[in-house]
C-alpha cells in the first residue's frame, strides 16, 4: 500500500502530538518532594540565612558530622569555642528521595559538645543535615551531607 504525502503529515503531526501529551503527563505525574511548602517566607529570611552562614565561617572549626555504623548513630560535634554557652536551634535531617522520611529535632549537646542522633529509624541512602543554632547571642547555620549505611 502506498501512503500519499497528505496521510504521512497527518501520521507524523498524530505521532508528535501524542508523543508531547505523554511527556507532559508523565511530567505532572512526577512528585515535587524538594519544593518546600513556605517557599516565599524562606527567601524573605534568606538575608538572615547569609548573615548566619557568615558567623558559622569565622568559627574556628565548623560543626562535624559522622556517622558511626557500630553504634548505628549519627554524631554532630560541636565547635569548642562553645563550651560552656548556651546551646539552643535545630537539626533538620531531609531524605532527598522522600520528604515523608524527614524530621527534625532540637539542639541539645553533651558536657563534651556531643550529640548523638539515633539513626536507627533513618532509611539507608543519603542524607541532607542542617544545622541552625544560637550561642548567646550568635546565630549559625551549617549544612553536611552524610550516608547511612
Amino acid at each position: 500500500m502506498r501512503i500519499n504525502w497528505g496521510t504521512g503529515i497527518t501520521i507524523t503531526f498524530s505521532l508528535f502530538a501524542a508523543g508531547m501529551l505523554s511527556l507532559v503527563w508523565l511530567c505532572v505525574q512526577q512528585p515535587q518532594d524538594l519544593v518546600s511548602v513556605d517557599y516565599y517566607n524562606r527567601e524573605i529570611a534568606f538575608q538572615q540565612q547569609i548573615n548566619k552562614t557568615s558567623n558559622t565561617l569565622e568559627l574556628l572549626q565548623p560543626l562535624q558530622f559522622n556517622y558511626d555504623a557500630a553504634t548505628h548513630s549519627v554524631i554532630i560535634l560541636f565547635p569548642p569555642e562553645m563550651k560552656g554557652k548556651s546551646l539552643s536551634g535545630a537539626l533538620q535531617f531531609f531524605k532527598p528521595d522522600n520528604a515523608a522520611l524527614d524530621f527534625e529535632i532540637p539542639v541539645h549537646p553533651d558536657q563534651s559538645l556531643g550529640q548523638l542522633v539515633d539513626a536507627g529509624k533513618m532509611k539507608n541512602g543519603l542524607w541532607h543535615i542542617k544545622a541552625d543554632w544560637k550561642s548567646d547571642e550568635n546565630s549559625f547555620y551549617q549544612e553536611a551531607s552524610i550516608v547511612i549505611k
